[in-house]
């Protein structure tokens, strides 16, 4: 996060704050989502474990991955 902040010359806050305003969630959300998508189409598209796609997509905690990709699917 810090070399982001380096890059586009904000505070976290700010940066928080604005991409508030442009995408109507927090960046962590966000990541998530986008985490969550990708892993769900590698699980769909590949015969990779769960936990290598986990690891893969940024996920350490596959207990929390599988809850949290399990909740999506619903």
């Amino acid at each position: 996060m810090r070399h982001v902040l380096r890059q586009v010359g904000m505070s976290r806050s700010g940066l928080e704050k604005a991409f508030r305003e442009y995408y109507v969630r927090a960046p962590m959300e966000e990541l998530r989502k986008v985490r969550i998508e990708k892993a769900k189409k590698m699980l769909r598209e590949t015969d990779e474990a769960v936990l290598s796609i986990a690891v893969f997509v940024g996920s350490i905690l596959r207990l929390r991955f599988v809850e949290r990709l399990h909740y999506r699917r619903e």
